[in-house]
């Protein structure tokens, strides 16, 4: 068979050709192996390989440090949030009579108490 110039071959053909047994051939395909010697191994649990870590890290859940009432600032909450790949610790102030209100400092929170 030819198209446009090129010649294709049947899988029997081409199996006949490299002198590879055609069942063998099918069963390649249907598992999507592109080196035919090689066994496929049955995954029985024994790999040893590492696996490996997802990016990211951690979620914020795992990376909160501490999340209690603040002693310098009666009232606000004071959250403490490890840093993705890093050791550095961000705080953040909240107060419950401020809804969505987030402070990153506490010189923020002086100035929202002098408000």
């Amino acid at each position: 068979k030819t198209w446009a110039g090129s010649q294709f071959y049947s899988l029997e053909k081409l199996c006949k050709a490299i002198g590879i047994k055609l069942q063998d051939a099918e069963e390649t395909i249907k598992r999507g192996v592109m080196r035919p010697e090689l066994e496929e191994k049955p995954d029985n649990g024994t790999n040893t390989k590492k696996k490996k870590r997802l990016r990211g890290g951690l979620s914020n859940a795992a990376r909160t440090l501490e999340n209690r009432p603040c002693e310098e600032f009666p009232g606000w909450t004071v959250e403490r949030i490890q840093r993705k790949n890093s050791h550095h610790v961000d705080s953040y102030w909240s107060h419950p009579g401020l809804a969505g209100v987030v402070l990153r400092s506490r010189v923020g929170v002086k100035e929202m108490i002098a408000k």
